[in-house]
């Protein structure tokens, strides 16, 4: 019997939420989400091999592939990287790491690599940043990877999978919490609504949204992140342009509505406030 779509995908969210160590769902088409404790990672297997895309720290390969049961992925992409290797590469290519040291590749070239070579002798090679957008075509799917230049931090990555309906957000979505927006790191307020925005017309309403953490959720919720996002952003731009300042716009308690929702996390609504303030004050040119 073939269950709907979104069935079987609520049904594999749901039955990972049960289990506190890493656990894996096949969903289709070869692709699997395998929920962590440090983080929600997404895998196509198939003839051309294994491709991994989440928020990867990479002195955690091994980790991967002991959880893939001994399968050494071809490719790790790293939805949330260091925002200096990104920024110092333009030209189309991929930085990865190999023995210790960053390399510079194109992603097809990397892809191209036979699978019948990729073993546990074989350095993982972990994707560090991408320097723009990418198709990958992958196991009989073309996985879009969408380089964002402004959110919590510069150069984060989301990865959509279309045979499966899902797509990877990385930390871009912090599910019940106010996010922690890195000014110095190159991110804003403005670039995190214009991200979720954009992540929220490449997905669809069958399309389920995996976070870097927390439960997989469906287009309603992303739209609502986005909106609060976008509530805060006003509010606080508002009352800078009535030339408050911050300890008066956090006095006032402009997220006092919000915060039940989405105040469950590190960052507390104050916090949250100073952080908008700060990139309202200085966005950097794309954000």
């Amino acid at each position: 019997m073939t269950v709907p779509m979104m069935g079987r995908l609520g049904m594999a969210a749901a039955w990972l939420l049960l289990f506190p160590v890493a656990t894996a769902a096949a969903v289709d088409r070869g692709v699997t989400i395998l929920r962590q404790p440090t983080g929600n990672l997404i895998v196509s297997k198939g003839r051309d091999g294994l491709l991994v895309v989440g928020d990867v720290d990479i002195k955690r390969q091994g980790d991967i592939a002991a959880l893939l049961g001994g399968d050494v992925p071809k490719v790790i992409v790293d939805t949330d990287p260091d925002a200096g290797f990104i920024m110092s590469r333009g030209d189309g290519s991929v930085l990865y790491m190999a023995n210790g040291r960053l390399r510079h590749a194109t992603l097809d070239g990397l892809l191209k690599v036979p699978a019948s070579k990729v073993s546990a002798a074989t350095p993982t090679r972990l994707i560090v940043a991408l320097s723009d957008s990418d198709t990958v075509h992958l196991n009989g799917d073309e996985i879009g990877l969408f380089r964002v230049q402004s959110g919590l931090v510069a150069g984060a990555c989301a990865a959509l999978f279309p045979a499966a309906h899902l797509l990877h957000v990385g930390r871009l979505y912090t599910p019940g919490q106010y996010p922690a927006i890195d000014v110095a790191r190159g991110g804003s307020i403005s670039g995190l609504i214009a991200a979720v925005g954009r992540l929220v017309n490449i997905g669809g309403p069958e399309v389920l949204f995996v976070p870097a953490r927390g439960e997989p959720v469906a287009r309603d919720k992303l739209i609502a992140y986005r909106d609060m996002l976008s509530t805060v952003r006003n509010r606080v731009q508002a009352a800078m342009q009535r030339g408050q300042t911050l300890k008066q716009i956090q006095a006032a308690r402009l997220t006092a509505d919000l915060d039940a929702r989405w105040g469950q996390g590190p960052i507390r609504s104050a916090d949250f406030v100073a952080r908008v303030h700060a990139s309202l004050l200085n966005p950097p040119r794309d954000g």
